[in-house]
């Protein structure tokens, strides 16, 4: 029962404000991090011909941080009446079953790669590795002044077919970037 006091809190805390302030990697920020995660989902629509649709909604890790550790504990949640499932994918490996993508830091190196591979595929992708957005991410968490933000690339999410909720948008820097190739 804490752990869904804490997810709800977590998520009030979401639409109160646009920026939280935490520790770096601490696990309160990675909490914070984890419900913002969810919250993606439940503020985003796929396209009605994305696979999988009307199965689990299946978020996608690939790397290694302490955070997906935390995003692991989404796992069964329930999302627009679908259960969430978790599914680590390697880069070489096809992601084009997965609705979420997160990329750990660990990946910084095959970012580009990564996402020229699901390029303009319905797939929402997060991560904390800088120049994400640059790179064709559609959301990317950052810190300033001691404060982890949002960036979302509204350019990359159309292109992807993905529509992302105006409740959503207005906690987070929104951009319309072209992606580099």
């Amino acid at each position: 029962m804490k752990k869904y006091s804490l997810l709800l809190f977590l998520t009030c805390i979401l639409f109160s404000s646009n920026a939280f302030t935490a520790e770096i990697d601490s696990e309160e920020e990675r909490l914070f991090k984890a419900a913002f995660t969810y919250n993606f989902a439940k503020f985003t629509i796929w396209p009605e011909n994305t696979p999988g649709n009307n199965g689990p909604l299946i978020l996608c890790t690939i790397g290694k941080s302490k955070l997906i550790n935390d995003l692991n504990r989404l796992e069964g949640k329930n999302i627009k009446g679908r259960a969430v499932a978790i599914e680590k994918v390697s880069s070489d490996k096809s992601k084009d079953h997965c609705h979420i993508l997160y990329i750990a830091k660990s990946e910084k190196n095959r970012v580009a790669n990564i996402l020229k591979s699901i390029n303009r595929k319905p797939i929402l992708t997060v991560s904390e590795i800088s120049n994400f957005i640059e790179k064709g991410g559609v959301i990317q968490f950052y810190r300033k002044d001691g404060k982890t933000n949002l960036i979302i690339n509204l350019n990359t999410a159309r292109k992807s077919g993905l529509e992302i909720s105006s409740r959503l948008l207005i906690l987070a820097e929104v951009v319309n970037n072209e992606e580099t190739p």
